[in-house]
């Protein structure tokens, strides 16, 4: 699975903060991963379950 997912958006890049910014500066490469969703920090936040779930699963293979 973890190979798959870099072929597929080996150069994405991230909509919101994180600290890859400071990875950056010397010009080292970060891993952002996070589950759909949207209306971040408003009422209507929401998360896709299933994006959730596979998310899960990349960590899993990563740490295992």
């Amino acid at each position: 699975m973890w190979k798959d997912i870099r072929k597929k958006d080996s150069k994405k890049f991230c909509e919101s903060s994180s600290d890859a910014r400071f990875f950056k500066k010397y010009n080292m490469n970060a891993i952002i991963m996070n589950a759909k969703g949207g209306n971040m920090h408003g009422k209507e936040e929401y998360i896709e379950l299933d994006s959730l779930k596979k998310l899960q699963e990349i960590y899993e293979e990563v740490i295992l």
